[in-house]
């Protein structure tokens, strides 16, 4: 019989999901490839997963999708791991790069700036590294394991987990 394919992402925040699939016995069922939430839903999109974590915006572009009840990597208070790192204060904000490992916290930036922060900065999908990012832009989205290593004494840090705010 053919393993399953899972397409599973590569930070510390989905490692109690993905416990028993690398520890358990179930685990020889399957062949684990990790990557970034974007990348396992294009996995997922082209056929070459079976099952994804995936971000919640790829299942508006993904037809015919199961989806498993109760499970999900969510958060009401702060998280660390969903960083909008700025050089400046949030209102002067003009240019922020997106990082390009998701989709949903993009979509939640974007949401964030027009209906509570204000001011319509433009956006553009840049790769996860800060200084780059902010070479170009005032800010930088980060999810993940790289907004977990930034220097929050360093930057301006906005925790998207924490309702939006800092």
């Amino acid at each position: 019989m053919k393993r399953l394919r899972i397409s599973a992402i590569s930070y510390l925040n989905t490692a109690p999901l993905m416990w028993d699939f690398e520890h358990g016995d179930a685990g020889s069922d399957f062949e684990i490839s990790y990557t970034i939430p974007s990348q396992c839903a294009a996995q997922l999109k082209a056929g070459t997963a079976d099952i994804g974590i995936i971000p919640v915006a790829a299942y508006a572009v993904i037809p015919d999708l199961v989806i498993l009840p109760g499970v999900a990597i969510a958060a009401r208070r702060a998280v660390r791991s969903i960083l909008l790192v700025s050089k400046v204060p949030l209102e002067r904000i003009r240019k922020v790069a997106l990082d390009t490992s998701s989709m949903t916290s993009a979509a939640l930036t974007k949401v964030l700036f027009a209906k509570w922060w204000g001011g319509q900065p433009e956006f553009a999908a840049v790769p996860p590294d800060i200084e780059q990012m902010l070479r170009q832009h005032d800010a930088g989205l980060l999810i993940g394991d790289p907004a977990l290593r930034i220097d929050r004494t360093q930057y301006f840090t906005y925790d998207l987990g924490r309702n939006g705010a800092g």
